[in-house]
């Protein structure tokens, strides 16, 4: 059952699923659980959270753009995806945002600079819009640290490079606002 998966409080719920081998959850059944999830408490903002991605990758793939959009279609309000071990792309679509990789967090992959970051997001809901600070990370000895300024702001403005063009003054300064 995929809502063994989920969690709510506060009127934000959070749903997980692996799309990773071998225990790869299908699509239909994610659509399936969003919906009935909605349907039950449609004011909620649903948070997605996807175990995908190809591993070492700087962009989602079409097929992770493909899901992710019918994801937002049937009733999420945020994708936050991890799996890539880098950071992946940032897109807004339908006026949500799409968080493809976070890239590594807690993890030991010292072989490459992209393995060695991460990126932690906050989130303020307020009435009438979203705000989503970006905190980037660096991974030392294991562990994630915020990057200093200088560093930080490279980091924002390579990831700036690579994410929705809608979106690229606002990854720079690290702060997204969206209307709701």
């Amino acid at each position: 059952d995929n809502l063994d998966s989920s969690f709510s409080r506060d009127n934000i719920t959070f749903l997980a699923f692996n799309r990773i081998f071998p225990f790869m959850v299908k699509e239909e059944e994610i659509i399936k659980t969003i919906k009935m999830v909605k349907s039950s408490n449609p004011d909620n903002f649903l948070i997605v959270s996807l175990h995908w991605g190809e591993e070492y990758k700087l962009i989602n793939s079409p097929a992770q753009q493909k899901l992710a959009h019918k994801i937002i279609g049937t009733g999420a309000d945020l994708i936050i995806g991890h799996h890539p071990h880098a950071v992946q792309n940032i897109e807004k679509y339908q006026g949500k945002l799409i968080f493809y990789s976070l890239g590594n967090f807690i993890f030991d992959q010292h072989f490459s600079p992209d393995t060695q970051q991460g990126l932690a997001v906050g989130l303020e809901i307020y009435p009438k819009n979203l705000v989503y600070r970006l905190f980037p990370l660096q991974i030392k000895l294991s562990q994630p640290v915020l990057m200093k300024q200088n560093r930080a702001s490279e980091f924002l403005i390579q990831l700036a490079k690579r994410s929705d063009d809608k979106l690229v003054d606002e990854i720079k300064d690290g702060i997204i606002k969206i209307e709701r």
